[in-house]
């Protein structure tokens, strides 16, 4: 995820409170992120050692990007689909580096225009997430418009 051009007020929690709310409370986006990244790292450590099962170990600890590389090299996934993966990547990334991060709903819309292109939308998740995102505003959106996103790309 490109980092954003305007600069976005920032989230860093500056009291242990803040910290705790992050940790304990209920952030359905971060969790969302998270357990999509973790189920699109599963598969493509599944399907590169499917092309070396010798090498599964190592494969094993690749990192993400590292992973997206290899099963790019074994022909496992397009280079269309490398740069959505690697922009999911990169949306993990900003909250790795900011605990508080939250995209905006632009930089979902993005994301989902771009899956569009790469993914089949057998459930047409990505068709009707966008379609909520540009009818919605952020807060009316349900979790599972968010959570397409990884679904639709895990079932590519």
């Amino acid at each position: 995820m490109a980092k954003p051009k305007a600069p976005r007020p920032s989230r860093k929690p500056e009291l242990f409170s803040q910290l705790y709310q992050i940790a304990a409370g209920q952030n359905a986006v971060l969790g969302t992120v998270l357990s999509g990244h973790l189920v699109i790292e599963f598969l493509l450590v599944q399907l590169a050692a499917q092309g070396a099962p010798q090498h599964k170990r190592e494969i094993e600890e690749l990192s993400h990007s590292k992973l997206i590389d290899r099963n790019l090299s074994l022909g496992t996934v397009g280079a269309d689909l490398a740069e959505l993966l690697r922009r999911i990547n990169a949306l993990r990334n900003c909250f790795a580096h900011e605990i508080g991060f939250r995209p905006t709903l632009e930089e979902w819309k993005e994301l989902y225009r771009a899956a569009s292109q790469v993914v089949s939308d057998s459930t047409d998740g990505i068709s009707q997430g966008l379609d909520e995102m540009n009818t919605r505003q952020e807060h009316e959106l349900e979790q599972w418009v968010f959570a397409e996103l990884f679904i639709q790309t895990a079932y590519h």
